[in-house]
């Protein structure tokens, strides 16, 4: 036996799978239950993975990935590397409605409880081995350009409730973000929020890019600018959307906001009419902004101390 499958890990297309960490597969799920169920033999036959969510309105949820949607669509048209996963919600009634399950993937939380070390870079290390190996670096680029793309959706949606149980690491690993309940400036704890961060970068993240002024770094700040420089052709789409469903809207989003400033604010974050030096400018402000920011550590640490939410 390798040491891979010693690990619990193995090989699949061009990644490793860890099972340790993440779990059966959902393709090994998936086949097992098919081969238990009396009725996997029928055609058509098929499994598909949802959460059911009551005690909540996921109406404003289903209009965020529709916005989260829009942004990817634009990013796979002008900038395929700029990575989003997207999920179906279904909202069937007023406070009830099923998420789909993101699969082979697990809350940062999760691997940081199960992986001994907790530490992202080290996990890393642990799984892709050393980073001059193809592996790691390939799992790197996926790892940078899902970062900046869920950096930029942060950013221009103003999502909070960014704790490492509502950011997930793929088994190929990828970032990707749920729970959309806190956006265009509403926090758990109302307008105010620790999370003053323009989007969540820890040191942690930065250390799995190589740290501050690596290469990764560098890749990671110009797809920042890249989605930026795209995503500002495309602002009256994106406002459209605002516009129709904030007019008379009940989302708690728009409460207490002129619709016609929530628009103009959006503009602004997605850096209409600047040129690609103005546009490095911003990405540079950011970065400096979020870099293991206070307030992100202050949310991170209540987390903890509250819902036992690892940082």
């Amino acid at each position: 036996m390798g040491a891979e499958a010693r690990a619990g890990r193995r090989r699949v297309e061009n990644f490793v799978y860890d099972s340790k960490v993440f779990g059966e597969s959902w393709d090994e799920h998936k086949a097992r239950i098919q081969s238990e169920s009396p009725m996997g033999k029928l055609p058509g036959w098929n499994l598909f993975s949802v959460i059911v969510k009551t005690n909540d309105d996921l109406r404003q949820e289903v209009f965020t990935m529709q916005l989260i949607h829009k942004l990817k669509s634009i990013f796979e048209f002008e900038a395929p590397h700029l990575w989003l996963r997207t999920y179906r919600i279904v909202a069937t009634g007023a406070n009830i409605g099923l998420l789909e399950t993101i699969t082979d993937a697990c809350s940062l939380d999760h691997l940081k409880k199960t992986f001994a070390g907790g530490n992202l870079s080290d996990y890393f290390r642990s799984v892709y081995g050393e980073p001059s190996s193809p592996e790691f670096i390939a799992a790197q680029r996926r790892f940078i350009e899902s970062m900046a793309a869920y950096s930029i959706v942060s950013y221009v949606l103003l999502l909070k409730d960014r704790h490492n149980g509502n950011i997930l690491l793929s088994a190929e690993g990828r970032v990707i973000h749920i729970d959309f309940g806190f956006i265009l400036g509403i926090a758990p704890g109302g307008m105010f929020s620790v999370e003053d961060a323009p989007f969540k970068l820890t040191k942690e993240m930065v250390d799995v890019m190589g740290g501050l002024g690596s290469p990764g770094y560098k890749r990671f700040r110009h797809c920042l600018c890249e989605g930026f420089s795209v995503l500002q052709k495309y602002q009256s789409e994106i406002a459209a959307l605002l516009q129709t469903t904030g007019q008379h809207s009940p989302f708690p989003c728009f409460h207490g906001a002129k619709l016609a400033r929530v628009i103009a604010d959006m503009r602004t974050r997605l850096c209409v009419g600047q040129s690609w030096r103005d546009i490095q400018h911003r990405v540079d402000q950011l970065l400096r902004k979020s870099y293991n920011a206070w307030g992100t550590r202050q949310y991170d640490s209540f987390q903890l101390r509250s819902n036992n939410i690892h940082p």
